[in-house]
């Protein structure tokens, strides 16, 4: 159970998560109008994850927690790190979404690094931490030609 132990305030709001997670396992998707068909489920849905008072750092150590728990007794698991750039839509700019890519493409989005539990054969156990953050925007470079700059600089 991945997300039975997550503090979030109110045992009903772990309940929805872990109702949740169990929906998402069944009907995997991109967009929470895929995964939840229904509209009530859908609500529950939307207001879990807009509810201010849900930490989501409590949903992630609760993840961390059930991978932890399930290397216990392995006599071996792989621990490999990936970090990736995850491209996101924000056309009003209110996100705070940083720089991603190729600074000419003026891409928006987050950098993410996530680590994942692994056993021996390759199967995996579960995430054991995550962390992403916003690139400072910065503005576009001018250089100077080479030859017009000095040559130490160079």
């Amino acid at each position: 159970m991945m997300f039975g132990d997550a503090t979030l305030g109110d045992q009903r709001r772990t309940q929805r998560l872990v109702a949740m997670g169990a929906q998402m396992a069944a009907r995997p998707g991109g967009k929470v109008t895929e995964v939840f068909t229904e509209p009530a489920a859908r609500e529950a849905a939307f207001r879990l994850l807009e509810n201010d008072d849900v930490d989501p750092a409590a949903v992630a150590d609760a993840v961390h927690g059930a991978t932890a728990r399930a290397c216990f007794g392995e006599p071996f698991v792989f621990v490999p790190v990936d970090g990736s750039s995850l491209n996101l839509t924000d056309a009003t700019g209110a996100k705070g979404l940083g720089a991603v890519g190729a600074r000419a493409k003026n891409a928006r989005g987050l950098c993410v690094m996530s680590a994942i539990a692994v056993k021996r054969d390759g199967t995996p156990i579960g995430t054991c931490g995550q962390a992403y953050w916003a690139r400072p925007v910065r503005p576009a470079r001018r250089r100077r030609p080479a030859k017009l700059r000095p040559v130490m600089e160079r």
